[in-house]
């Protein structure tokens, strides 16, 4: 995940983007992710923009949201935009999206009612497979007979969320899924249902990748680095991580974070996005350790 967000003191560095992006492809990520808000506690800089601003500044790591609150958006126009950078970054690009929620001022400010955002993310998918089709659109609607070109190349789409309902629709209409604020135990009950889901849809013989988003904090020791994990994730979220962060976060030195890597990835994860909760001065050495003292132990473990 890239530093789009800023610290709790309000600052945000937007050079940082483009020197992340090019030192984790020089150093072998597959993937550059972005969070996507438009109201946020924190400072936060726009997804799409930020999308073709990093895949500009590369060539070839895969770029991508995770997740983006697609309900909060028009879908004509970010079926157009995406399909824009998709145009212009051919195969790399993976549209990870959510319902959201954990702010409900974003969705008072959007106009869109709480508890309609489900059934909004649900149609503007069907919406965006539709418009990327290259055919007329065929929904009842306004878009109905909508064509747009250039059709960009295949988009896939990861989705996100945590409730049974959520599952459910990941499996039925995404090509992948990522967890997040999940323990192992979480993640596994999380995959159960979404394999039976796939296997009641007759798609188990569909390729369907399954991870995590992990917030990350490396430090020289693991004492205390839970706590500090925990003061991270209360400035920008409105989960309370006081009690037990060693649930939802890998904190601690390379060596505690690539052995509960090993937790997730024995109860079948097979993708790791991770967040490095350091998102001011010290994002690029965090960045440093993952890249050389924890990428290279989840490599040896090889796909799957």
């Amino acid at each position: 995940m890239l530093p789009v967000f800023g610290t709790i003191d309000g600052n945000i560095r937007p050079s940082s983007i483009a020197e992340a992006a090019v030192y984790g492809e020089q150093h072998d990520l597959d993937g550059l992710w972005l969070g996507d808000h438009l109201v946020h506690p924190l400072p936060l800089l726009e997804s799409i923009v930020t999308l073709e601003h990093v895949a500009s500044m590369t060539t070839r790591v895969r770029i991508g949201t995770s997740v983006m609150l697609l309900a909060l958006r028009n879908p004509l126009a970010a079926a157009k935009q995406l399909a824009t950078i998709a145009a212009y970054h051919p195969e790399r690009l993976t549209l990870g999206v959510g319902v959201g929620g954990e702010h409900p001022a974003e969705f008072r400010a959007s106009g869109v009612p709480l508890d309609q955002r489900a059934a909004r993310l649900e149609q503007s998918v069907l919406l965006l497979r539709e418009l990327w089709s290259g055919e007329p659109v065929t929904a009842d609607g306004p878009l109905q007979g909508v064509r747009i070109a250039p059709i960009p190349p295949r988009i896939p789409l990861l989705f996100g969320g945590h409730t049974p309902p959520a599952l459910r629709r990941a499996a039925r209409l995404g090509d992948a899924w990522v967890g997040f604020y999940k323990d192992v135990d979480g993640f596994r009950a999380a995959r159960d249902t979404i394999v039976l889901e796939r296997k009641r849809l007759g798609l188990e013989g569909v390729d369907f990748p399954v991870g995590m988003v992990l917030p990350t904090l490396i430090t020289e020791r693991d004492t205390g680095a839970d706590a500090r994990a925990a003061e991270f994730m209360r400035g920008a979220s409105t989960k309370n991580f006081q009690t037990d962060p060693a649930q939802f976060v890998l904190a601690g030195t390379p060596e505690r974070v690539v052995a509960r890597l090993a937790e997730y990835h024995a109860a079948g994860c097979g993708h790791f996005i991770l967040a490095i909760l350091d998102q001011g001065q010290a994002y690029l050495e965090q960045l440093s350790a993952v890249c050389a003292q924890v990428l290279p132990a989840v490599r040896s473990w090889g796909s799957g």
